[in-house]
């Protein structure tokens, strides 16, 4: 006799597709965070950070008597960014948060999501949302699709309420991706 099948629960995604994140149709190839090809901007201490592969904003050697919502608060990423020039058409990400948890005043893209903006000139505008899943904490969004390819400047902000476990970027086949300088 086989085991019954255990039946998903039914998330809002398979409801109602304006919460799904979206289909990524074309190869890519993925590029970790940690990859020394992207920096990553916004954290005090980025060299212990690239060795611990850690988004935190504070070292796990800074935890000892922190309170426990400042403790909790020092695992988000608020203010964290991936920096790079590229060619690329197509921008991916791949992104691991802890938990798919919500808040009651905060939506799931600003509290689980990635922003991507991209520099012309000195302004910089939005270039696209990854959307999470509500249902998997471990989830793929499209961020970036230009009609030409050309190298741009590239931010990608990490969520402002979710421990992030992995990041990884998807370029469009054959793009070149290098890290961008500090800002002023």
């Amino acid at each position: 006799m086989t085991p019954p099948k255990k039946k998903r629960p039914l998330g809002i995604e398979r409801i109602d597709k304006n919460f799904q994140s979206g289909a990524v149709t074309y190869p890519v190839c993925w590029v970790d965070a940690f990859d020394r090809r992207i920096a990553l901007r916004g954290m005090g201490w980025p060299a212990e950070n690239r060795r611990a592969k850690s988004f935190r904003r504070l070292p796990d050697r800074a935890e000892e008597g922190l309170s426990e919502g400042v403790r909790l608060l020092s695992h988000c990423p608020a203010g964290v960014f991936l920096s790079f020039f590229s060619d690329a058409k197509e921008i991916v990400i791949r992104l691991t948060v802890s938990d798919v948890k919500q808040m009651a005043h905060m939506p799931a893209t600003g509290m689980a999501g990635a922003e991507l903006y991209f520099r012309e000139g000195l302004t910089w505008f939005p270039g696209g949302v990854a959307k999470p899943s509500l249902s998997d904490n471990t989830f793929v969004s499209p961020l970036w699709e230009a009609d030409v390819s050309r190298r741009r400047e590239f931010r990608v902000y990490l969520p402002l309420y979710k421990r992030v476990n992995a990041v990884a970027l998807g370029i469009s086949q054959g793009a070149r991706i290098e890290p961008a300088p500090a800002p002023r």
